[in-house]
């Protein structure tokens, strides 16, 4: 009888490599979340001192630039007042 080579596939290669899954039951955390307790006047100063930076922060910004108006609407705007007045005048003068 002849020896069987079985090369190895490339594509079953990651899955050797990546750990088996475990089903079994959910375990418990080893841990959990414990909740800081403040008192009052320690809220009081954190949130005081948070309102001092904002307010702070909001008095060193610089104010938005405004977006001028583009020179294209000015033109056309000046055109039709252009228009207008040539209008006005030129009746005026019939008169």
């Amino acid at each position: 009888m002849a020896d069987v080579v079985v090369k190895e596939n490339i594509l079953n290669k990651r899955m050797t490599y990546e750990p088996r899954f475990v089903l079994s039951a959910i375990a418990a955390p080893d841990s959990h979340y414990e909740p800081e307790l403040y008192s009052h006047k320690k809220a009081t100063q954190n949130f005081n001192q948070i309102h001092r930076d904002i307010y702070d922060s909001m008095q060193n910004s610089k104010p938005a630039d405004r977006k001028k108006t583009p020179k294209s609407v000015l033109a056309i705007f000046g055109a039709g007042t252009a228009y207008i007045a040539y209008k006005l005048v030129r009746k005026l003068i019939k008169k």
